[in-house]
C-alpha cells in the first residue's frame, strides 16, 4: 500500500489539472492539413558520465548507441508543442534494431522534446504539461531535454543523455555476524518521480532498500552496497540497519544531513557492528564517473 501512495496522490493532482480553464487554447484550424516535415533524433553516445560503478573510463565519450544497450533497455520519445500539449510519444525496447535512434513527422513549430532511458519501462505520464518519470527506486535514468524549431526542411539530430540520479554506496568495513540476514537502508526523504521542467521531485517520503545475506557473507569485512537515489535537491538522513536470519534487530547507525547530486556518488564507509571513535565526516564523493577518489563520509 505505501508504494501505491504515490500514484494515488499523482492521480488526484492529474485529475485536479484537467478543469477546462486550466488548458491552454489552441488555435483553431483552417480545415488544410499542415505540411510535416521528417524530424530525427539519434542517441549516439553516452558521455563520460556513464560509466560502470566500480571501474575509471577516460574523459572521451563513448562513441557507438551500442553502448546505450549496456545501460538502458528502455527508450523513449516524447514531442510537446509550444502549448504542452503532447504531440506523439514512441517507446522503443533494446531489442529494435533502431534502438535509440526514432523518426517523427511534425508540422512547422516550436516544440520540446523529451528523451529519456532506463533499465525500467517509463510510462507516459504527464503534470502540468510536460512529462515526468518514474524513478521506480533504486535505477538508473538517462534523460534529455531538447527545444526544436521546425520550420521548413527536415530535421536530423543526435543528442547525448545525461544521469538524472544520484547514486549512493555504503561500505560496511566490520565484520558480519554469524547470523546475518539482511542489511536494510533507509533514505528518509526519496523521491519517486523526476519533473522534466527541472523543478524539485516529489513527492518527498521514506524509501528502505533491503540487501539480502547469505550464509557466506558471515564473517566478511568491508561489504559493498549500492543504490541510485533520485533525491538531489534537498539534505536527508541515511538508516543503515542489520537483521538476522529470522528478522531479529541486530544493530543500526544514522548517517544525518547527507546530500546527493545527479551523476554524482556519495560514500558512507564505517563500523555498523562494533564501536567506533569517529563521527560523520563531511567529505563527499564528487566524482562524474562514479569512482571514489575523494574521502567518504564515515560512520
Amino acid at each position: 500500500m505505501k508504494r501505491l501512495l504515490p500514484f494515488l496522490l499523482l492521480g488526484a493532482m492529474l485529475q485536479g489539472c484537467q478543469k477546462s480553464g486550466d488548458k491552454p487554447e489552441v488555435p483553431p484550424t483552417t480545415g488544410v492539413e499542415q505540411q510535416k516535415y521528417d524530424v530525427q533524433f539519434s542517441v549516439a553516445d553516452f558521455s563520460k558520465s556513464v560509466a560502470p560503478m566500480n571501474a575509471t573510463v577516460n574523459k572521451a565519450t563513448m562513441a557507438t548507441t551500442a553502448d546505450l544497450k549496456s545501460y538502458a533497455d528502455y527508450f523513449a520519445y516524447r514531442v510537446y508543442n509550444a502549448n504542452k500539449e503532447l504531440v506523439n510519444s514512441i517507446n522503443q525496447t533494446s531489442s529494435a534494431a533502431n534502438f535509440g535512434t526514432v523518426s517523427d513527422k511534425l508540422p512547422p513549430g516550436t516544440y520540446t522534446v523529451i528523451l529519456t532511458a532506463s533499465k525500467v519501462y517509463m510510462p507516459d505520464i504527464s503534470y502540468t504539461g510536460l512529462t515526468m518519470d518514474v524513478l521506480s527506486y533504486w535505477n538508473d535514468l538517462f534523460g534529455k531535454k531538447v527545444s526544436l524549431v521546425v520550420s521548413n526542411s527536415a530535421i536530423s539530430e543526435t543528442t547525448t543523455l545525461e544521469r538524472l540520479v544520484g547514486g549512493l554506496e555504503v561500505n560496511i568495513t566490520d565484520a558480519m555476524p554469524k547470523d546475518i540476514g539482511k542489511i536494510s537502508i533507509l533514505i528518509q526523504t526519496e523521491n519517486q518521480f523526476i519533473l522534466h521542467d527541472n523543478t524539485k521531485p516529489f513527492p518527498a517520503m521514506p524509501a528502505t532498500k533491503n540487501f539480502i545475506m547469505t550464509s557466506a557473507d558471515a564473517g566478511a569485512t568491508n561489504k559493498s552496497f549500492m543504490l541510485y537515489v533520485g533525491n538531489t535537491f534537498t539534505a536527508t538522513n541515511i538508516v543503515i540497519r542489520a537483521y538476522d536470519v529470522n528478522g531479529g534487530f541486530i544493530a543500526e547507525k544514522t548517517v544525518p544531513n547527507v546530500t546527493f547530486a545527479k551523476n554524482q556518488k556519495t560514500v558512507l564507509t564505517g563500523n555498523l557492528f562494533t564501536a567506533t571513535n569517529t563521527t560523520a565526516g563531511l567529505a563527499s564523493q564528487v566524482n562524474p564517473d562514479w569512482t571514489a577518489t575523494s574521502t567518504p563520509i564515515k560512520f
